[in-house]
């Protein structure tokens, strides 16, 4: 990895690094980290911080048109897309609600090659999927997919951008991680579905570790059958779904009495 991968990495971490920080962690002269820069002008930001004394500290940050990332969520209710500049802000933003008929891997796939054709100016693509992804494969059986390949299916390959495949809970972790700068998140997401997730920073050019908890399968007790085929399971009786259900129900008894 060259010196000015280095230096984006370490900033998109801190958010911010003053001059002589960035000089110390790569290892550099402050003529090298001048030219450095100057190679970065496009991806960086620049500002001064004004002490009492002294000569003012640079301070580098990402800037705003750094990049362009098309981050897509794929859920039990809809898919949502959001392109973000390079300070984290929203410039776009679709959406496809998701029908019944859509629940399987020929519908999703349809709705996502959609969804990706809506956007032109994008530099990398991330989608999230509300299930487990292993070895860019997607088993959900919320979405009911199985072995559902994007990078195959939607042809990512041929964006000719660099892609990753994750699950929800996986991108929500690894957000928490990069917001916070904490190294070690443990996320609970609920929703229609309850899952959990352990992520470790390992370090900054380490593939760090992601360690998914089935927590919504797991034996509670009762005898309703889960989507995922099992009775029992923690979400026939947790989710916001069941939730929901429950309050209908009590309202049309409050109702009909």
């Amino acid at each position: 990895m060259n010196n000015e991968a280095k230096i984006l990495l370490h900033i998109l971490r801190a958010k911010k690094l003053r001059r002589k920080e960035l000089e110390k962690i790569i290892g550099v002269n402050p003529s090298t980290m001048t030219y450095l820069l100057d190679k970065l002008r496009d991806y960086i930001e620049i500002e001064e911080e004004f002490p009492a004394t002294g000569k003012p500290p640079q301070l580098i940050s990402i800037s705003e048109e750094a990049w362009h990332i098309l981050a897509i969520n794929v859920g039990r209710e809809r898919i949502r897309a959001v392109v973000y500049n390079g300070k984290g802000e929203e410039l776009e933003s679709a959406e496809y609600k998701m029908k019944s008929e859509f629940l399987n891997n020929e519908g999703i796939n349809e709705l996502l090659r959609k969804t990706i054709e809506k956007f032109y100016d994008f530099d990398s693509i991330g989608i999230a999927f509300s299930g487990t992804v292993v070895d860019d494969k997607v088993y959900s059986k919320i979405l009911k997919l199985e072995r559902y390949e994007p990078v195959k299916s939607l042809k990512l390959k041929s964006l000719g951008v660099p892609y990753v495949i994750l699950s929800d809970v996986e991108a929500i972790a690894a957000y928490e991680s990069k917001t916070t700068g904490r190294e070690r998140v443990f996320v609970l997401n609920y929703g229609t579905g309850i899952g959990a997730c352990y992520y470790e920073y390992l370090a900054l050019f380490s593939k760090d570790e992601f360690k998914n908890i089935a927590l919504g399968h797991i034996y509670f007790g009762g005898d309703e059958k889960c989507y995922c085929g099992a009775y029992g399971c923690l979400e026939t009786v947790a989710s916001d779904f069941v939730v929901f259900r429950n309050i209908l129900e009590v309202r049309y008894h409050l109702l009909s009495s």
